[in-house]
């Protein structure tokens, strides 16, 4: 809304407690405080995350004090933006236009399948990178959350979709079905904050 952007912070705890909330710029300086386990946060002159032109990150964090001990506490980065897509002119992020130039990307190397480690995702985005992407399709179901962090702070826009590609059978059962809404759920329960992330793709 205009230069400030009201930040919502839902926080689960097992046990009764107070929930207290920091909200850090990129440099590590508090831009806003808040309480409560369900709360709206104001930043005032919001600095945008705006894609590959300034990826630009905030830290929350959330101490859990019981009877005024801090007994917990958890941090996550977001970014702030908005965008909407136009069905002439196209992809807009933060009001301006963003034309999405990408790859389709799936979570595997020869001789190790999926079990990427870091070294070998920082590999793959550097080539990313190289190729001067702006976009990625991440095929064909959640990959790993370091590479949403990874497209995070490198600015790229993703789609992440749930685990399903084609039909299974002939007939889709109502259990099966389920199954699909809640993997659905799951995804986007786990990676919300993720500000790469514009598109949930379901199949």
């Amino acid at each position: 809304n205009g230069k400030d952007a009201s930040i919502w912070v839902r926080t689960w705890a097992n046990c009764e407690g107070e929930v207290s909330l920091t909200i850090k710029d990129a440099k590590g300086n508090t831009v806003a405080t808040g309480n409560g386990k369900d709360t709206n946060i104001e930043i005032k002159n919001v600095h945008l995350w705006d894609g590959i032109r300034d990826p630009y990150l905030y830290t929350c964090q959330a101490v859990l004090s019981v009877d005024g001990v801090a007994v917990d506490q958890v941090s996550t980065h977001f970014g702030a933006r908005y965008f909407h897509v136009d069905p002439r002119k196209g992809f807009f992020l933060n009001g301006e236009s963003y034309p999405l130039r990408g790859v389709n990307v799936h979570q595997d190397m020869e001789g190790i399948a999926s079990a990427f480690t870091k070294a070998d995702f920082d590999a793959d985005y550097a080539i990313i990178k190289e190729l001067g992407c702006n976009f990625l399709r991440l095929a064909h179901y959640p990959h790993n959350d370091y590479a949403f962090r990874l497209c995070d702070r490198m600015g790229i826009i993703v789609q992440t979709e749930i685990p399903w590609v084609n039909n299974c059978g002939t007939e889709i059962t109502e259990a099966y079905a389920q199954n699909i809404y809640d993997q659905m759920e799951e995804m986007v329960t786990s990676l919300y904050n993720h500000p790469s992330i514009i598109f949930w793709g379901m199949w």
